[in-house]
């Protein structure tokens, strides 16, 4: 016989059931990484003012001796501009020399007309550029010494502001050395250099 109220409480009890059982949560979604941004490049470090020393302590006793000669005489600037030597013979790097902070020391052997006078200053890139083209117009290429410092060595003709002899000039990116008379310009350049470092040692990187 067929029975409807079975029916009824067959399909009541399978509802019942069916909510009662556990739903799965909903799958989450998965963590998304957060994009880290890229790190900008840092500008480079500003260089501390340049360190210019008194020409009594630019070289020592022994380094005058050796690069200059014996009984060679520091000689005392008077401020005259006129009398003011400089370490090179080039008119257009003297100007640069005298319109900017530079040092400027002159030895001489007295009696004589024998005199070296070295001078440094601050090479901003217009005065690196300035001297480079200067020289290598010249006809000195320069012997590099490491990056883009160079060492060059003139031979001056005598004339009438010149006494002939030899002007060598180191020139780094940022320090510009020049010596001019004697037969050891050059050396007088590399010590003087060498000088600089050890007064501005954030300059020798």
């Amino acid at each position: 016989m067929f029975r409807p109220a079975a029916i009824v409480v067959t399909l009541a009890c399978a509802m019942l059931l069916t909510g009662c059982l556990p739903v799965e949560p909903a799958p989450s979604a998965a963590p998304t990484e957060e994009s880290t941004p890229a790190a900008s490049p840092s500008a480079p470090a500003a260089l501390p003012p340049l360190v210019l020393p008194e020409c009594d302590d630019l070289y020592t006793a022994e380094e005058i001796l050796t690069l200059m000669g014996s009984d060679m005489v520091f000689v005392v600037p008077d401020g005259a501009p006129e009398n003011v030597a400089y370490g090179t013979d080039f008119p257009e790097l003297r100007d640069e020399l005298a319109a900017g902070d530079s040092l400027s020391c002159t030895w001489v052997l007295p009696a004589s007309e024998y005199g070296v006078t070295v001078s440094i200053m601050l090479a901003s890139p217009d005065v690196f550029d300035l001297v480079s083209s200067t020289l290598r117009a010249a006809g000195s290429d320069g012997t590099p010494t490491g990056g883009e410092s160079v060492i060059f060595a003139i031979e001056l003709e005598e004339t009438e502001v010149s006494t002939g002899g030899t002007e060598a000039h180191y020139l780094s990116p940022e320090i510009w050395v020049s010596a001019n008379g004697g037969g050891s310009s050059a050396a007088l350049t590399q010590a003087a250099m060498e000088r600089m470092l050890e007064l501005n040692p954030a300059y020798a990187g």
